[in-house]
This record gives C-alpha cells, sequence and structure tokens, in this order.
C-alpha cells in the first residue's frame, strides 16, 4: 500500500514539473519572435508624414524599407529610370497615398516625373504601375496643339491676327468661357490660343486642330519636339464621345511633356522670344488648385492641368521658378486605364486627388530650396 501511494506522488509531482515547463516555455521569446519585434520597433521609427525641417538621410532609408515591406499596390513605388532622388520618392509616396482608391477599390494609377534644370540629381521618375509608357492626357495635350500653332506663325502659314466665327457645328460641352458666347462671335487666333490655354477652353482647342492641319499635324509637332519615338500622342478632338468610345484617347508621357517645359523656358523649342510667348500663356493658366496650389505668391508658375470626370482623371504640369531653383514637375493622375470598364470620379474621390497633387508640389519646392 506504502508502495502504491508513493508511485502515486511521484507522478503527481512529475505532471506538475512538466506543467510548469510548457509556461516557460510559452513566455519565452523565440528567435523568430525577437526579429519580428525588432522588425516592429524599427519600424515605428519612420514618421507617417515627414516635415521637410527634420528630413534625414536614415530617415528616407527607413522609408524604403518600409516601401519594400509593405508590398501593397497603394504603397508600391516603380521606378521607370533609375538615379531618383530617395528622398522625392517619399514625397511622391506620402502625397500619393492620400489619394481615396477608385469605385473598383484599387488604387488610382499615377505616374510622377520631375527634373531640376541644372542639378540632375534632384530627379524622380516613379509610377505605381506597369506599362507606363502614358496616362490619359485630358488637356495638357494642348501644349502641343500650341506649338503648333505658334510654329504657323512663326512661318507665315498663319497669322494670329486672323479671324475665326464661331459656327453650331463647332460647340461642344465642357471647359471654356467660348460655350457662353453666340453664335457669330469673333476670334482671332491668337486669342483662340489664349482661351485655350488660360481657360482650357474646348472649342477654341477644336478649332484650333483644323487650323494646326489635324491630328497628324500635331502629333508631327510632338515628333519635332521630344523625338520619333514619342508616345504622346492626339487621337481625338476634345468631348468627342463618338471617338472615346471607339477607343481613341488623347495620351501624354510625363517625361516628354515635362522635358518640352524646360525647352520652353530655355528657348529651344521654337525660338526664345516665341517661346516666352508660350510660358506667357501658361502663367495666367486660371486652374491653380493644384501643383502651384500652396506655392508663395512670388513663385513663378507656368502650367497645364488636365481633368476629366470620366476616367477620373487628374493632371497638372509645371514649370517652377523660385529663388533661383528652376524644376519641373508632371503629376498623371487617373482611377483606370484603356481596356478597362470606365469609372466616374465622384467629388470626394477628385479633390483627394487635387490636394495629394497640391501638397506634392509645395513640399518638393520647399525641400528644393532646403538643398540649394
Amino acid at each position: 500500500m506504502k508502495g502504491k501511494k508513493s508511485l502515486l506522488m511521484m507522478s503527481l509531482l512529475s505532471l506538475i514539473l512538466l506543467s510548469a515547463c510548457n509556461q516557460a516555455v510559452k513566455q519565452q521569446p523565440t528567435a523568430t519572435t525577437k526579429t519580428q519585434e525588432t522588425k516592429k520597433v524599427k519600424m515605428q521609427k519612420v514618421p507617417k508624414k515627414s516635415t521637410l525641417a527634420s528630413q534625414k538621410v536614415e530617415e528616407v532609408k527607413e522609408e524604403k524599407i518600409h516601401l519594400s515591406s509593405a508590398a501593397t499596390l497603394s504603397d508600391q513605388l516603380l521606378d521607370v529610370e533609375t538615379g531618383n532622388n530617395q528622398e522625392l520618392k517619399v514625397f511622391v509616396r506620402e502625397a500619393m497615398s492620400q489619394i481615396a482608391p477608385a469605385n473598383s477599390g484599387q488604387p488610382v494609377r499615377y505616374t510622377v516625373y520631375l527634373e531640376h534644370l541644372l542639378d540632375k540629381d534632384k530627379k524622380v521618375y516613379v509610377t505605381n504601375w506597369t506599362p507606363v509608357a502614358t496616362q490619359f492626357s485630358a488637356s495638357t495635350i494642348k501644349i502641343f496643339i500650341l506649338i503648333n500653332i505658334y510654329q504657323q506663325f512663326k512661318t507665315g502659314q498663319l497669322s494670329p491676327e486672323e479671324f475665326y466665327t464661331l459656327v453650331e457645328k463647332d460647340v461642344v460641352q465642357g471647359a471654356g468661357d467660348m460655350l457662353h458666347d453666340s453664335i457669330g462671335t469673333t476670334y482671332s487666333l491668337e486669342e483662340l490660343c489664349r482661351l485655350m490655354m488660360e481657360k482650357s477652353d474646348n472649342i477654341a482647342t477644336n478649332v484650333l486642330i483644323d487650323y494646326a492641319g489635324g491630328f497628324d499635324a500635331v502629333n508631327q509637332t510632338i515628333a519635332q519636339t521630344v523625338g520619333e519615338n514619342h508616345h504622346s500622342k492626339l487621337e481625338r478632338k476634345m468631348m468627342d464621345i463618338r471617338n472615346i468610345e471607339n477607343g481613341k484617347a488623347n495620351q501624354i508621357n510625363a517625361k516628354e511633356v515635362s522635358q518640352v517645359m524646360l525647352k520652353l523656358y530655355q528657348g529651344a523649342v521654337l525660338d526664345p522670344e516665341t517661346d516666352q510667348q508660350l510660358l506667357n500663356l501658361m502663367s495666367h493658366t486660371k486652374n491653380r488648385t493644384k501643383l502651384p496650389a500652396n506655392l508663395p505668391k512670388e513663385a513663378i508658375i507656368y502650367n497645364k492641368t488636365g481633368e476629366a470626370a470620366y476616367r477620373g482623371i487628374e493632371n497638372d504640369v509645371a514649370l517652377i521658378d523660385y529663388q533661383g531653383e528652376v524644376f519641373v514637375m508632371c503629376v498623371l493622375t487617373e482611377m483606370n486605364g484603356p481596356g478597362e470598364v470606365p469609372e466616374t470620379s465622384t467629388e470626394e474621390q477628385a479633390k483627394s486627388q487635387v490636394k495629394a497633387i497640391a501638397e506634392l508640389g509645395s513640399r518638393v519646392t520647399e525641400w528644393m530650396l532646403m538643398t540649394k
């Protein structure tokens, strides 16, 4: 009997000891757990919204770590070209991450190009989707139409004083003042150019496409300006719903249009005097809600926007000259692309795109001054 009691006591004692050991093992962190905790600590050091005044290279590196480890479409930044400035990439990611998703729930696609006139280390060309040759241009394509017309002014093929009379067949909806003018109103070609650039007038644009010689003539101007292997193209007139449904689309390449703006500033497109006239038209652009929105009044800004609720397009290209720093930025955003079921943006979605673009413009401008 005593032997049985002793055996029972030993069994109970063994069970107690085994339970205690198991509990200790559960509480002891494994090597994998320690590594995960270390990563979490490091990630917490990354500011959600870094300020330019305190931005450091180390913080930028940690943002890169966060970017690569997140591996989600909304945080994905793809280098279109090598040699991108890492700090500028952080600004792009942080600004674009604020944009509301498309109706499908997918992130809005975007492409951003930025280049300093002189300091080639201050450059970024990134996107969050592929392939990235072009995006829908909306009204940014009007820059190339303007170049074509002024080229013909220069050669004498057209005269700035030549008059056009508004006819019913040329009336289309959308942006601009001419929609509200009476049939029979007359305009000089120079005035049509002003309306196209300052007010983004769609009627003026369509009339000027005809004076330019049509789509092929404008596309030839693009080839002469940016090179034969260009991606930007004009395929239809403004508000041409029939051709939209047939798959015709006006496309813009962020780098091409940006470098044209730099060439205009340098007087290297037509001639210095004419190029300055083109920039002067863009200095009076009425829509300053995007890249120029938060910039100081002293900044000299030449910009052309493009927007359409159809496919949720919000674009802007701007050349900025402020306190001796000259640089160009182009931001293209859209809900979806060719071959996809078109979506129409809500007011809330459009506002989030505009706000993100405006924030990026101000952050980059401030950084340019700090890194002189």
